[in-house]
């Protein structure tokens, strides 16, 4: 027994050593994919927040004016509070409108009216608004989130919202979510 206790008290052995971190690193990886899964779905639930709120003021907008808002920013302030409301919250790097008044923007907003759009927007199948609103109704999706893994959130014309994973395929005439 003596010579049991004397072995014991000089520490552990490398293996021993080994198969402790071992199991400390696995268990971090664990809590790691689990915490990550987490925060994506909790950034989801805010995005998918921010679009209905654009709904909410789109419908608004649309009563007051007899027309859809040209840009998303034409809903500041009048109909949306917080610039925040435009940016994602998983976008590392919104695209910037106008820097100089904190201007940015996550969302692919969809309307372009009748009139077609710049040359440099590169859209090779642009059709009418109008007739994209006769193919697709209510249903059609004025806004899209792209900066989630695995799924886009969309805003679709009558208000709802809702997660698409298959591709997204950005030719404006279909948009076919």
């Amino acid at each position: 027994m003596d010579r049991f206790k004397t072995w014991r008290s000089k520490g552990l052995t490398l293996l021993e050593m080994l198969l402790v971190s071992l199991i400390v690193a696995l268990l971090v990886s664990i809590i790691y994919l689990v915490l990550s899964s987490v925060l994506e779905s909790m950034r989801q639930a805010r995005c998918m927040n921010h679009l209905y709120q654009i709904g909410v003021a789109i419908k608004m907008f649309q009563e007051d004016h007899g027309r859809l808002p040209g840009w998303l920013f034409d809903l500041y302030p009048h109909y949306i509070n917080s610039l925040d409301t435009f940016i994602c919250p998983s976008d590392p790097k919104p695209w910037p409108v106008n820097p100089a008044k904190g201007e940015f923007v996550s969302y692919i907003y969809h309307n372009w009216g009748d009139t077609p759009p710049p040359k440099e927007a590169e859209i090779k199948d642009w059709i009418p608004w109008s007739k994209a609103l006769q193919m697709r109704g209510d249903q059609f999706p004025i806004a899209v989130c792209p900066h989630h893994p695995n799924c886009f959130i969309v805003l679709r014309l009558n208000g709802s919202i809702e997660k698409v994973t298959k591709k997204l395929q950005l030719g404006f005439s279909s948009w076919k979510l």
